[in-house]
């Protein structure tokens, strides 16, 4: 649990710090003090989320598309599912597709370090994505922000795709073959 709690504060205030001097001023933002609230909130809302791109969807389409595939199939739609709102907010959608894409790649090698655990790595990861930026002055209202921060995730999800790629499709007789024929994740790292 510590890995999504220090690792997405780590890269996103790493973007915010190397896009502000060039983005516009500052904007809305919650106060600090509101970060256990917010985090509760989220929290609740990214477990709502990840039982299904998860805890239902993520191992069947791995044993079909192999752990990588998966990941990028699943941050493809979640991006989709996404895009009216974040355009509707002012967000880029261009930068913020490539970030959820980029982001679900690090949630599916989240998942799969801590052993396909149901899936509370990646609802503390997918809470983290949204208490984070909540706290920072005009971290999405700038266009430049939200492309760094989409830069810096996917400079996290490039090595852990190449690590997710040794985990193959476990193609057979067309039904999915139980997980430990399939290879398991448990203990594989």
């Amino acid at each position: 649990m510590l890995v999504p709690a220090v690792m997405v504060p780590s890269y996103v205030v790493a973007s915010y710090v190397v896009a502000s001097p060039v983005a516009g001023e500052g904007g809305a933002h919650a106060p600090v003090a509101a970060a256990p609230l917010l985090f509760a909130v989220f929290l609740v809302s990214a477990a709502a989320e990840e039982a299904g791109w998860t805890a239902y969807a993520t191992d069947p389409l791995r044993r079909r598309l192999g752990a990588l595939g998966a990941a990028v199939v699943l941050g493809a739609v979640w991006g989709v599912w996404h895009l009216v709102p974040l355009a509707q907010a002012g967000r880029s959608p261009a930068w913020t597709f490539l970030g959820t894409v980029a982001a679900r790649v690090i949630m599916v090698w989240v998942y799969r370090g801590s052993g396909g655990n149901v899936p509370s790595a990646a609802v503390v990861f997918h809470a983290m994505l949204n208490v984070v930026p909540s706290l920072l002055p005009g971290y999405s209202a700038d266009a430049t922000v939200v492309a760094c921060a989409a830069l810096f995730t996917t400079l996290v999800a490039v090595p852990l795709g190449v690590r997710l790629l040794r985990e193959p499709p476990c193609h057979g007789s067309g039904r999915a073959r139980p997980a430990p024929i399939c290879g398991s994740w448990r203990g594989r790292r």
